[in-house]
């Protein structure tokens, strides 16, 4: 959880009501002359300094006009003892708190205490109806009992480390990456500066030959079983049965999936690899035949120029929706989550800041799965996870690490 500047927010000093207070510093004032913003100054011409200039001083800072969540800021004392409560003060230290931020879009304080009604509900072991589990689904990713109680905790520690990141250099990300944080510091249940801290983007070893051999494997002995002729597809363009079945044996999905695996249509690790295939640009589908593209055929027998490419084309995305999830599920992978479902909820909570919206409903989980389902299949299926009893786990290999790391910053690989 955490305010994800998605609204918007104003500071005022205290002595009257938010609204009637004047001056007041606030974001994003329009070119244009509007009366609600005549006498408001921009926030980015004060400091915290000039709200509270000596101890005892009070501010507000009201953020959501809809939701109306108000805060009181007050000025205890100077932390070197002096006159000046906070002019001086470079950069924020957490010395205490209690209670953990509200999500956004709840419904204010009203809204707040029927989602955590909600939850004493599930801890007494009451079913919920379809909306109110809807409203913890939306604001927890789970009706886990003990991650939504671990949710609402405040964990000192763990806070005191998200705001010594505030005011930190932010490593080169990848530019997609870079708006992200510029529109939402502070999102997510970790501030999004704690989960770029959290992937060490900054250290890594070089890839080696072996390592993109290693990440390109299935890739290049898709293409030889694609080869120069090509594949005859079915009447409604899948890969044949044999075809599906040779794919599943070299994807050895046998480990996650039940069933014969000989058609595409109902072997979905068959069919999202083949997805990304086609994604990335090296094959293509004319006239009933599955067949290389230039490139795929150019690139096959070479391992580090195809690795390069892929980190070319990455993010992997039909669309800017597509692309920025998966940047997002990259970047929570590299931050040692261990559950692909906590990643998702993670995700989806960030672009739902971030104004993305499934027609009237917000994003959830399931839209950030479905739309990184390529992005998916690469990870799983070209050696970037740990391999698993029944499957892959949701952890880095060191290969897969030190590329991710590179896709993150926007770098090429270098030949």
């Amino acid at each position: 959880m955490g305010w994800q500047n998605s609204h918007l927010h104003s500071f005022a000093r205290s002595g009257q009501t938010h609204w009637t207070s004047r001056p007041r510093w606030v974001m994003d004032i329009p070119d244009e002359g509007i009366d609600e913003y005549r006498g408001e100054l921009p926030e980015t011409e004060a400091t915290l300094g000039t709200l509270l200039e000596h101890p005892g001083d009070q501010a507000t800072y009201l953020y959501d006009f809809g939701d109306d969540w108000e805060h009181l800021l007050t000025a205890l004392e100077s932390p070197d003892g002096g006159a000046s409560a906070v002019a001086d003060l470079t950069s924020p230290v957490l010395t205490d708190g209690a209670g953990v931020c509200p999500p956004e879009d709840v419904g204010g304080i009203p809204g707040y205490d029927e989602l955590l009604e909600h939850v004493a509900a599930l801890e007494r072991g009451e079913p919920l109806e379809e909306w109110p589990e809807q409203v913890v689904r939306w604001a927890f990713g789970t009706l886990d009992v003990p991650e939504i109680r671990a949710a609402l905790t405040f964990d000192l520690a763990e806070y005191q480390a998200q705001v010594a990141t505030v005011g930190q250099p932010q490593p080169a990300v990848h530019p997609v990456l870079a708006e992200i944080l510029s529109e939402l510091p502070g999102v997510g249940p970790g501030s999004l500066r704690r989960m770029v801290q959290a992937a060490a983007l900054g250290s890594d070893a070089p890839l080696t030959v072996e390592d993109a051999d290693r990440l390109t494997e299935n890739l290049r002995w898709f293409l030889d079983l694609v080869g120069h002729e090509g594949l005859a597809l079915t009447s409604a363009g899948y890969l044949r049965p044999a075809v599906v079945q040779q794919v599943s044996q070299q994807l050895r999905l046998d480990r996650e999936w039940i069933g014969s695996m000989n058609r595409e249509d109902q072997t979905p690790g068959v069919a999202h690899f083949r997805g990304l295939a086609g994604s990335l640009g090296l094959i293509r589908k004319t006239k009933g035949r599955l067949l290389m593209t230039k490139v795929g055929a150019t690139l096959r027998a070479d391992s580090v120029r195809l690795l390069a490419h892929i980190a070319d084309r990455m993010p992997i995305g039909r669309d800017d929706f597509g692309r920025q999830a998966s940047l997002l599920v990259v970047l929570d992978l590299l931050g040692g989550q261990s559950s692909r479902s906590a990643t998702m909820a993670r995700c989806a909570a960030i672009l739902h800041a971030r104004g993305w919206r499934a027609g009237r409903e917000p994003v959830s989980e399931w839209h950030v799965l479905e739309s990184t389902r390529q992005t998916i299949a690469f990870l799983e299926r070209c050696g970037c996870l740990r391999e698993g009893p029944r499957g892959h786990r949701w952890s880095p290999t060191i290969a897969g690490t030190g590329f991710l790391r590179r896709v993150l910053r926007g770098e090429s690989i270098p030949l």
